[in-house]
């Protein structure tokens, strides 16, 4: 076998849509010289391992006889990928599939198509990040270690930012607790200082708008353009009153 093994876990992919939808991207980004593909057919009862055999021949099968669930299913194809059971495999439906010598990949990539594992794993994740200061220092590295290495990248993928950052910012603060602290005064310090130069900058406006007779409810009905209609971008209330120093 390739360096990699592709792991992909289905259960009535054919019956779902998922089989033909995901797997002819997966098979033709792969390149055969650094991976191969394998599908671990969790005991299906519809028509995926027909289609695996005659529409995806260069996809290795491993039919496992009943439905192991999700993380037992992948441990099932992982023990037959790396101990080398390589003897004919029965499918439940009595179909004998033979599993081509393999060998014993250096890497092994598992894929799943539900990407609500993932988030979450996700949450859970940040949840233990959000506590970590009650976990013992052994468990503490270990899921920051874990947490920096995969997680951050996922959210990343994501698009969760908002976590991404959230997770990092909790790496550092116990992985690089000087660097960290030095970051954070100087947010603090950065802050007070643009506080100041954001009220410099607006009490010009704030004394025009006084002075040209805006006060009270008149403000909301000039808009940005100073045509003196009423505005339907809230955002252009907003700004009004914030340089009114009215509370919003």
């Amino acid at each position: 076998m390739s360096r990699t093994a592709v792991i992909i876990l289905n259960w009535n992919g054919e019956q779902k849509g998922l089989i033909r939808r995901y797997l002819p991207s997966v098979v033709k980004n792969t390149p055969k010289e650094v991976a191969e593909v394998v599908v671990a057919d969790n005991g299906s009862t519809d028509k995926s391992l027909q289609v695996l055999k005659e529409e995806f021949p260069s996809v290795k099968v491993i039919p496992l006889e009943k439905n192991y669930g999700f993380a037992e299913g992948y441990n099932q194809a992982i023990d037959i990928i790396t101990e080398l059971k390589q003897e004919e495999l029965r499918s439940p439906s009595g179909n004998v599939f033979e599993v081509h010598r393999m060998e014993s990949p250096d890497y092994i990539v598992l894929l799943n198509d539900d990407v609500r594992v993932a988030l979450i794993k996700l949450a859970d994740r940040l949840h233990n990040c959000r506590t970590i200061e009650f976990m013992p220092e052994y468990k503490r590295d270990k899921v920051l270690s874990e947490t920096m290495f995969i997680f951050v990248p996922l959210a990343h993928r994501l698009g969760l930012y908002e976590i991404k950052s959230e997770m990092e910012n909790i790496w550092l603060k116990y992985k690089e607790p000087d660097d960290y602290n030095d970051i954070m005064a100087k947010i603090a310090e950065s802050r007070a200082t643009k506080d100041i130069e954001i009220d410099d900058f607006m009490k010009p406006i704030k004394d025009a708008l006084e002075e040209a007779g805006f006060t009270g409810a008149e403000k909301v009905y000039v808009n940005a353009h100073g045509t003196g209609t009423p505005m339907n971008d809230p955002l252009e209330t907003t700004a009004i009153k914030k340089a009114m120093g009215e509370e919003i």
